[in-house]
């Protein structure tokens, strides 16, 4: 009687446990700084389309007087440095790159004296985007997240990007790691 009362036990705490993580997920993901001004803004490569317009709202709204942006690789159908270009032309373009952890090196190398720098990235990325740049950048720059206004429903994560929601909190724990 005693065994089965504490493997119910147990598994009452597992399940709660699970429940509680499952249910706060999506809002320790995406918890975005304040914001304020900064030295830079940063936009990582990926999704352009929604973080470069957010980022230059930032700059013209005064948070910053320069717009960095990382690119992918060349691929088939869009030249991304051209489109940078046409959209930003004041943009500084640090380089390419395929990861966060790339993106962060490539801003490291133009970090001097110690900037602080924002961070436009989509909700759900907010975190991971965070760890990585504050491990790459160490004691060379002060970093804030900002979320790129993209739709997000971080309470409610299951009803609104729950495909999404699973791969980036993988990648998180990867991360941590």
């Amino acid at each position: 009687m005693k065994r089965v009362l504490i493997v119910s036990g147990s598994l009452l705490a597992l399940v709660a446990g699970a429940a509680y993580v499952s249910l706060n997920v999506g809002r320790w993901m995406s918890a975005p700084d304040p914001l304020r001004p900064v030295d830079a803004i940063v936009v990582p490569s990926g999704d352009h389309n929604r973080r470069l317009p957010t980022a230059l709202g930032h700059v013209r709204a005064g948070l910053a007087p320069e717009l960095w942006v990382t690119v992918e690789r060349g691929g088939p159908v869009v030249d991304e440095r051209a489109a940078v270009r046409a959209f930003a032309p004041d943009a500084r373009i640090l380089g390419t790159s395929r990861s966060v952890r790339q993106d962060a090196a490539l801003v490291a190398e133009h970090a001097s004296g110690r900037p602080t720098i924002a961070v436009v990235t989509s909700p759900w990325t907010v975190s991971r985007v965070r760890i990585t740049y504050e491990r790459v950048l160490g004691q060379h720059a002060d970093v804030l997240v900002w979320s790129d206004g993209s739709r997000y429903e971080a309470r409610r994560w299951w009803r609104s990007e729950p495909e999404t929601t699973a791969v980036e909190a993988v990648k998180l724990v990867g991360t941590l790691m």
